[in-house]
C-alpha cells in the first residue's frame, strides 16, 4: 500500500501521472462507448422486433380477410 505526503504528491503519481491518468480516461471512454453501443442495439433490436410483429399482425389480417372472400363472404 503507498502512503503519499500530500494530495498533490498524489495527483502527480511519483512523475507519471500522465500515463495514469491518461490510462484511467481512456479507459473510462472505452466503458462509455460500450455501454452506447449496448443500448444503440438494444434499441435497433427492439425497432426491429416491432417491425416483425406489425408485420405478423397485418399478414394475420390480410389472411383472415382473404379466407372471407374465398368462402364467398363479399364483406370489406
Amino acid at each position: 500500500m503507498m502512503h503519499w505526503e500530500s494530495w498533490q504528491s498524489f495527483w502527480a503519481m511519483g512523475g507519471y501521472a500522465f500515463y495514469v491518468w491518461s490510462s484511467f480516461g481512456v479507459t473510462f471512454l472505452l466503458i462509455a462507448l460500450e455501454c452506447w453501443q449496448v443500448k444503440s442495439a438494444w434499441r435497433q433490436e427492439l425497432d426491429l422486433l416491432h417491425s416483425a410483429m406489425e408485420l405478423d399482425q397485418d399478414l394475420s389480417a390480410l389472411h383472415q380477410r382473404s379466407s372471407h372472400l374465398s368462402n364467398g363472404d363479399l364483406q370489406s
